[in-house]
C-alpha cells in the first residue's frame, strides 16, 4: 500500500451510517490514481441490510470511463448465491436496475462478481464477497493490494485509450463526409455558375486547415494503438503478479476475459487506421485540382500561391525519439519474476545516468523498456552507443544468468509535445525500429543516419538493411549500428 494516506471522518448524520474513509495516493510512471476507500463500522459489529448500502454512496458516486467501483462485503452468514447477493446489494448501492453480470471468479477464497452497467461506454464494477476467515487475514495483510491496484489502473487506460481511438476516427468520417458531400456539390455546379469559383477558393482556403486536423487524428491513433501495446503488456505484467498473492484454487478468469476485449480493440483501431489512411492523399491531390480549375478561370491566383506553405506550419517540434527493450524479457518473467525486475532496475540505473549526461528526457517507462527524447540526433545517437558499450563493459563482471541483452531504436522527425507525453508518427517508427534491432545492437531510420554517418566513432559497425517493413507504418529506409568486441 501506498506510505501516505488521507483518512478522514465524515460528519455523524442522525438515522445515517457513520462513514469513515481513507484516500490513497498512487504513482504509476507516469499516472498519477487515487485510491478513494468509504467504510463503516470497522469492528465489523453492526450487520447492514440492503437498504442501509445507499448509505454508503449518497451523492450517488460513479465510475467513470475505465474506473472501477470496488465494492468489498463482509458477509454475516453464509449464502446460497453469491452472484444474486452481489447484484442486489450493488443494486441499492447505485439505485439502478441495469446491471449486467459479466464474469465471475474467486479472489483470496471468497467470491468476486463483475458488473457492467449503464449505456456505452459501460461502467465497471466489482462486488467481491468476503465470507471467511482466510479471505479476511490475506485483506488485512494487504499483500494482492499493489497488483490489484495496477491491474484496474491498466485497465482504465486501455479503455481510455480505445475510446479516445475511436473518437478520433469518428472525427475523421465527419471530415471524409464533408470533404465528400463538397465534391458532389462541386459536381453539380455548371461551370458557367457564377459562384463556383467563390466555393472553389473558400474549400480551397480550408483545405490546410483540415488536412492538419486530419494528420493530427490519424496520428494520435497510431499513438493510441502503441499505447494501447503497452499498456496491454502492463497488465499482463500486473496480472502474473497477483497471482503470486492469490489462493490455489482462486479463479481469476474474469480478469483473463478482459485480454480477449483488448485484442478486439486493437483489431478495431488497426482497421480504422487502415481505412483513414488513405484521406491525407485525397487532401493532397484535391488542392492541385483546384487551382487547376481556378486558373482556367481567372488570370489572379494569388489569393491561394501559399495555400500548400501553411500545410507545415502545424505546431510540431523536431525531436529524436530513442526506445529501448529487454530481449527474451516475458520468458525470464516467466521463469525468474522477481530477479528479472531486480536485474532491469539495475540496467536501468545505468541507463538513466547515461541519457541524463547527454541530454535525454524520459518520457515513459515501459516494464522492460525506456522512451527517451532528445533535442539533436548526435544526443541521441551517442546516448545508444554509450548505453551498449556500458552495458557489455557491465557484463564482463556478472554471471551469465545476470546479463541483460537491450535493444535501441531511433527515429527523427516531428512530435507533438503534450504535457510529459510526446506524440506523432515519427515516436511511432521510433518504436517500431527497436524491434527490428538485434540483441545488443541499435536500429536507426535513414534520417538519423544521414545525421551522423561522418562523426560516428571507431569501433562502431555500420550494416544497411534497406527497407525495412514496420507494423502501420509502412516501409522504411534503416540501418544497424553495432559496436565491436
Amino acid at each position: 500500500m501506498p506510505d501516505k494516506m488521507l483518512v478522514f471522518t465524515a460528519p455523524q448524520t442522525d438515522g445515517k451510517l457513520h462513514l469513515r474513509g481513507e484516500l490513497y495516493p498512487v504513482a504509476i510512471h507516469d499516472t498519477y490514481a487515487i485510491d478513494l476507500t468509504l467504510r463503516y463500522d470497522e469492528d465489523g459489529a453492526v450487520p447492514l441490510t440492503y437498504d442501509r448500502l445507499i448509505d454508503l454512496n449518497p451523492k450517488g458516486i460513479r465510475a467513470s470511463l475505465g474506473q472501477t467501483l470496488f465494492v468489498m462485503l463482509k458477509l454475516a452468514d453464509s449464502v446460497a448465491s453469491p452472484s444474486e447477493v452481489a447484484r442486489v446489494a450493488l443494486q441499492f448501492l447505485l439505485g439502478r436496475n441495469d446491471l449486467q453480470e459479466v464474469a465471475r471468479g474467486s479472489l483470496l477464497g471468497s467470491p468476486i462478481v463483475e458488473f457492467e452497467y449503464g449505456v456505452e461506454p459501460a461502467e465497471h464494477a466489482l462486488v467481491w464477497l468476503d465470507g471467511n476467515s482466510r479471505t479476511t487475514e490475506a485483506e488485512q495483510e494487504g499483500a494482492y493490494y499493489v497488483p490489484l491496484f495496477n491491474l484496474l489502473c491498466y485497465r482504465s487506460k486501455i479503455l481510455y485509450v480505445y475510446e479516445q481511438s475511436r473518437w478520433c476516427f469518428e472525427q475523421l468520417q465527419v471530415m471524409g463526409g464533408n470533404m465528400r458531400q463538397k465534391g458532389q456539390t462541386l459536381a453539380a455546379w455548371s461551370s458557367s455558375d457564377a459562384d463556383k469559383q467563390k466555393f472553389m477558393r473558400e474549400w480551397l482556403d480550408e483545405i490546410p486547415t483540415q488536412a492538419i486536423a486530419y494528420e493530427a487524428y490519424l496520428r494520435d491513433m497510431e499513438s493510441h494503438l502503441i499505447a494501447s501495446e503497452i499498456n496491454i503488456k502492463n497488465y499482463t505484467l500486473w496480472l502474473k503478479r497477483l497471482r503470486k498473492h492469490c489462493f490455489i484454487e482462486d479463479d481469476l478468469g474474469f480478469l483473463e476475459i478482459f485480454g480477449d476485449v483488448c485484442d478486439s480493440q486493437q483489431q478495431q483501431i488497426q482497421i480504422d487506421l487502415q481505412l483513414a489512411a488513405s484521406m491525407p492523399a485525397a487532401f493532397a491531390s484535391t488542392v492541385p485540382i483546384l487551382r487547376q480549375s481556378l486558373e482556367s478561370q481567372v488570370a489572379d491566383g494569388s489569393s491561394d500561391r501559399n495555400i500548400l506553405s501553411a500545410v507545415n506550419n502545424n505546431g510540431k517540434v523536431l525531436a529524436a525519439i530513442l526506445f529501448t527493450d529487454v530481449v527474451g524479457y516475458s520468458a525470464r518473467m516467466d521463469r525468474d519474476e522477481e530477479r528479472t525486475i531486480e536485474l532491469v532496475d539495475r540496467d536501468f540505473a545505468l541507463m538513466h545516468d547515461i541519457f541524463e549526461r547527454e541530454g535525454g528526457v524520459l518520457v515513459n517507462t515501459m516494464g522492460d523498456g525506456l522512451m527517451i527524447r532528445f533535442d539533436r540526433v548526435s544526443q541521441a545517437v551517442d546516448c545508444a552507443i554509450a548505453m551498449q558499450a556500458s552495458l557489455v563493459s557491465a557484463a564482463k563482471e556478472l554471471p551469465t544468468d545476470d546479463v541483460l541483452q537491450h535493444r535501441i531504436g531511433i527515429h527523427v522527425g516531428e512530435v507533438r509535445i503534450r504535457g510529459k507525453n510526446t506524440l506523432g508518427r515519427d515516436v511511432n517508427i521510433a518504436a517500431r525500429l527497436e524491434g527490428k534491432a538485434a540483441p545488443g545492437s541499435i536500429c536507426i531510420s535513414q534520417a538519423v543516419y544521414e545525421a551522423v554517418k561522418d562523426r560516428l566513432p571507431d569501433g562502431v559497425l555500420v550494416e544497411r538493411l534497406g527497407q525495412v517493413a514496420l507494423k502501420n507504418m509502412g516501409y522504411i529506409e534503416a540501418y544497424h549500428l553495432t559496436l565491436s568486441r
